[in-house]
């Protein structure tokens, strides 16, 4: 009798310790939220960064938009929200105008028809943001970890050159937490990436950097990794599309 009386009381004791716990925890974060407000991100400027990249795709190969001028809108762009969001651990801003200058002259040579670009170059002259975990030849590939801080990649992951071969020009690495292994964009390294709905809660992970800047109007497309969640995590926390 005594035995299970006692078996039943600790299961009650931990019953109501779980929940003085679970609400305490929630009391700590409601006063939390009410006394950190987010920090909102100054509105789009430019309406050439709410474009699709297939409409901007077509009125580069067709001599409408420079390439230079929509890759130096999304610099801009980055450079507004980097400082609130966190997103970006390197950039290549200044080899990038030099890639869309060069995508910009193969369009006025007109060597190459706008229906043959679109079929060898679909992406010509698109600005894209990759997840620091993919390897972009000479850039940053630490993975957000202290063990591997201030490695470089010495050459590209296979997606970079498809990219690359299409015409899309990589603009800048985005965070992620440590080696990937979680569900959110905090690591050691660059610190924590915010999500610009409200800059209190997390974008989500591994490719949290990819979803923040992308739902930021700071990147045009996003290459990223995905296997129980990376992508369609900050995806949804961000309010972007994710395949």
């Amino acid at each position: 009798m005594m035995p299970s009386l006692l078996k039943g009381c600790r299961a009650v004791l931990v019953e109501i310790l779980v929940y003085l716990w679970c609400n305490a925890t929630r009391l700590l974060f409601h006063v939390w939220f009410i006394w950190r407000r987010p920090r909102p991100l100054p509105p789009v400027k430019d309406d050439i960064l709410l474009r699709s990249a297939t409409s901007l795709a077509a009125a580069i190969r067709n001599g409408e938009v420079k390439s230079v001028d929509l890759v130096s809108a999304y610099i801009r762009r980055i450079r507004e929200v980097q400082p609130i969001i966190n997103a970006v651990v390197e950039d290549r801003f200044e080899e990038a105008l030099r890639d869309a200058e060069a995508a910009d002259r193969l369009v006025a040579s007109g060597t190459m028809s706008a229906q043959r670009l679109s079929q060898e170059k679909p992406l010509l002259g698109l600005p894209f943001s990759v997840k620091d975990s993919i390897a972009v030849k000479g850039m940053r590939q630490d993975a957000g970890s202290l063990m591997h801080r201030g490695r470089r990649a010495v050459e590209d992951a296979p997606a970079v050159p498809r990219m690359r071969a299409a015409g899309a020009i990589p603009l800048a690495l985005t965070n992620v937490p440590e080696l990937c292994a979680w569900d959110d964009a905090h690591n050691l390294v660059y610190g924590t990436t915010r999500n610009p709905h409200d800059t209190r809660r997390g974008p989500g992970g591994s490719s949290g950097g990819e979803g923040s800047l992308l739902a930021s109007a700071g990147s045009l497309i996003g290459l990223g990794t995905d296997i129980a969640g990376s992508v369609r995590t900050p995806a949804a926390y961000c309010g972007i599309f994710g395949h």
